[in-house]
């Protein structure tokens, strides 16, 4: 693997969910505002990690029934596009405890913002890579019957890192130092392109066979697939090159999947879905209405 000379830039986002407050007008009683249910992973724009872009984009979510968020407007733009629209596509698929009123679900709106900060903090990586290693050292020689227990604890220590890792950069030069040798060769040519997190789930498919839910490890990979195929797709081919290397990695991730796990069907991973902008709205004065 290359080193990366931006290998010591890593960047925070924080989600400032102090900022995440009702904005609906309602003098009557009984009235429970939304709270936040489940967030999905993100990752800070490659191209704006390479640029050292930074900014806060405040935004307002429109939050149905459901708990679903049906339209997110910009409110007010961090300066950066890449990073609004970052923003946006996130909190599309935000998921809340709907608001209620009167014990019934009900529509609501949240003024939602999210920082883009660059800091030197290195989120933790070291301590990642020195605990897992730990582990693999310790399942070498533990009996049978703590195998499980200790390769559950491999697989939380994977999702809790894949969750927190916004570091595009060096996403995959952390992932080397944990993953097998021939899985690293695999991929020895495209770690400097792009955060690739499914290949931690598929390490653990290949070195623990015998682990006791296959089927849940199988569903984090996919679920990783999906999320590393649409942050490829989503980002800007701002010239020619950069084109042609989505296409490239795009086709090697194909080409995986119908190597090592055929059983997956490709038309279920994003390949060939367009951008979905039915929930993105750009009006800088929703809030005044």
């Amino acid at each position: 693997m290359k080193k990366n000379s931006n290998r010591l830039v890593i960047l925070l986002l924080l989600f400032t969910l102090a900022c995440g407050h009702n904005i609906e007008r309602n003098d009557e009683q009984n009235f429970i505002p939304p709270t936040l249910k489940n967030q999905p992973r993100l990752v800070y724009p490659k191209d704006a990690q390479e640029k050292s872009y930074s900014g806060s984009t405040k935004l307002i979510l429109s939050i149905t029934d459901l708990g679903t968020v049906g339209k997110v407007f910009l409110e007010k733009s961090s300066g950066i596009e890449m990073l609004d629209k970052t923003a946006i596509d996130y909190c599309k698929n935000l998921v809340f405890v709907p608001a209620k009123q009167d014990d019934k679900s009900v529509y609501s709106r949240l003024r939602w913002e999210i920082q883009f900060n660059i800091s030197t903090q290195d989120l933790n990586k070291d301590k990642y890579i020195d605990e897992i290693k730990n582990l693999f050292s310790t399942i070498l020689n533990a009996p049978t019957s703590e195998k499980n227990k200790l390769e559950r604890t491999v697989l939380m220590k994977h999702d809790d890192f894949v969750n927190t890792m916004t570091d595009a950069l060096n996403f995959n030069a952390v992932c080397e130092q944990v993953i097998l040798p021939e899985v690293s060769e695999e991929w020895k040519n495209d770690w400097n392109g792009w955060p690739l997190s499914f290949i931690l789930y598929h390490d653990f498919l290949v070195r623990f066979s015998d682990y006791d839910s296959l089927s849940i490890v199988k569903a984090k990979l996919v679920n990783s697939l999906k999320f590393d195929i649409q942050y490829i797709k989503n980002t800007p081919a701002i010239n020619h090159d950069v084109k042609k290397d989505k296409e490239n990695i795009l086709m090697k991730i194909k080409n995986f999947i119908s190597k090592h796990y055929p059983d997956i069907l490709l038309d279920n991973l994003g390949f060939d879905e367009k951008n979905d902008s039915r929930s993105i709205t750009f009006h800088q004065s929703y809030a005044n209405r």
